[in-house]
């Protein structure tokens, strides 16, 4: 299974176009966005994302109002607070709380699921605008603001692949078990490209 990762549009235009290029030019089988889909609105842009080609599955940030969340969660890219089928793989969206200054704990409906979840034997992604506590969450070195909740979750469920965002400068890929992605601000172009199968989860930065 091919995945684009993105994360950190913050209402960007720019970045909108450069999604659906690299859409084009990659053909993934799901296009993967780690919340900030706005900067504060207006909710009307999450139309706009819901939009790009292909599927595409995306959770809420910290910059995402009530009202982009209410609209986000009647679209059909909403993966807030899901464990959405995806064949060869399941993706397990963390939404952040409305209002929340951090992810202190996991939605209790994602929580009741990390025993069979683990048991399955397909992939797990898990995508949260949080990082994990001490994975591509540093604003600076030595400050680490991650959620040891999102890490004690992702190490219950037996998760593959962790691909989160919010720390704009911590944009990185973490190898080992799970691999822990940050796939930079779309706002400023960034975004990665991920390989998952059964034997091998691999990410790269798209040049």
């Amino acid at each position: 299974m091919k995945l684009l990762l993105f994360s950190d549009i913050h209402g960007s235009q720019r970045a909108l176009k450069m999604m659906a290029r690299r859409i084009a030019e990659h053909g993934p089988d799901a296009t993967l966005i780690a919340g900030d889909l706005t900067h504060f609105g207006p909710p009307e842009f999450v139309d706009a994302v819901a939009a790009l080609p292909g599927r595409v599955l995306a959770v809420n940030g910290n910059c995402d109002t009530r009202e982009v969340v209410e609209r986000l969660a009647e679209s059909p890219v909403c993966a807030i607070d899901r464990v959405i089928d995806m064949g060869g793989a399941i993706v397990v969206g963390v939404g952040w709380p409305p209002g929340a200054m951090e992810l202190d704990e996991i939605p209790p409906c994602l929580a009741r699921e990390a025993g069979a979840l683990a048991r399955d034997p397909r992939p797990k992604i898990i995508l949260s605008h949080s990082p994990a506590h001490g994975y591509l969450d540093e604003p600076w070195p030595g400050r680490h603001i991650g959620s040891r909740a999102l890490l004690g979750f992702a190490r219950d469920v037996n998760a593959a692949l962790v691909v989160t965002g919010h720390v704009h400068e911590a944009a990185g890929i973490v190898e080992g078990a799970p691999l822990y992605v940050n796939p930079g601000p779309a706002k400023d172009g960034k975004g990665c490209i991920a390989e998952i199968s059964l034997d091998e989860v691999r990410a790269t930065a798209l040049s």
